[in-house]
């Protein structure tokens, strides 16, 4: 997940709403090619939808169910339909924008409000065991949720941090 932008963390609700980008990588030998047979092309577009979008599109390649469980709503309502990218080798990347609300479980509130919370961010999949789908961390990712100082207005600011 690539934070855009916190709007609110809401203690007494136990919500934090996000801006996020939820990207995702996996290999499916299914979609691999030789550039040679297709003019040195080396990448692809495919549409990934669920057909529920203006054009009712639906998705051109498999996709992981990936779910983060403690969402308000889950990720197919919250996240756009995008195109992923299909390398030759059957690499494919798919990277959607959403508004998330996650319910968290806030660790960290002993010393309120001087103090670091944690929401953990629960992924998974509902049609498939870990044998089949193991979620990890992509590279470039693992960043924590850190307050910063306020800009004067009567709001308060987050930044990411490693």
């Amino acid at each position: 997940i690539n934070f855009h932008k916190i709007f609110n963390v809401d203690i007494t609700m136990s919500v934090v709403d996000l801006i996020v980008w939820v990207r995702q990588r996996w290999q499916d030998p299914r979609l691999a090619w030789d550039p040679a047979d297709y003019g040195g092309m080396t990448t692809a577009w495919f549409w990934v939808g669920d057909g529920t979008g203006p054009g009712g599109e639906t998705s051109e390649i498999w996709t992981p169910d990936l779910e983060l469980w403690n969402l308000e709503t889950s990720l197919a309502e919250t996240l756009a339909d995008t195109h992923a990218v299909v390398s030759s080798d059957g690499t494919v990347f798919w990277s959607r924008p959403g508004h998330l609300n996650a319910v968290c479980k806030f660790e960290g509130l002993a010393d309120f409000p001087y103090d670091t919370l944690k929401c953990t961010m629960e992924v998974g999949s509902w049609a498939f065991s870990g044998l089949y789908l193991r979620p990890t961390m992509m590279d470039g990712t693992g960043y924590s949720i850190g307050g910063s100082e306020t800009a004067g207005e009567a709001y308060a600011e987050y930044s990411l941090k490693e």
